[in-house]
């Protein structure tokens, strides 16, 4: 039961840490704009505390958009659970070490076709 709880949460993480980076990267690139339109008008002291704020952010978008991506999807989590499950299952069972490798061969396109990008329709 664990193991699906962490399927739904990281899910939530990497959409989550996709849209922060993304909305963290955009607000840095107009401030960045910003700044540098508004040299001349604003002291030292100012512009050293903008460009470390700046900084930060940027760091934070990057970090946020590695770890959306380092992340798995729930699809590859449940690839990877189904994949260990079946292997698993046919080294100790006798009958499906006699299956014929034609057999194989069609179960993976049968599986390939059932894999392919559809739009999901979840509420």
């Amino acid at each position: 039961m664990k193991e699906f709880a962490f399927i739904i949460l990281s899910e939530k993480i990497t959409s989550i840490c996709g849209i922060s980076s993304f909305v963290i990267l955009v607000i840095s690139f107009f401030k960045w704009l910003s700044f540098n339109t508004e040299k001349e008008k604003v002291e030292e002291e100012e512009l050293e505390r903008r460009k470390k704020r700046m900084k930060k952010q940027t760091t934070l978008g990057v970090i946020l958009g590695i770890i959306s991506i380092l992340i798995p999807t729930k699809k590859e989590i449940y690839t990877v659970i189904g994949l260990g499950g079946t292997i698993e299952y046919i080294m100790r069972n006798d009958v499906a070490k006699e299956l014929p490798d034609k057999c194989i061969i069609a179960l993976d396109k049968l599986i390939d076709e059932y894999n392919k990008e559809e739009p999901n329709n979840e509420k």
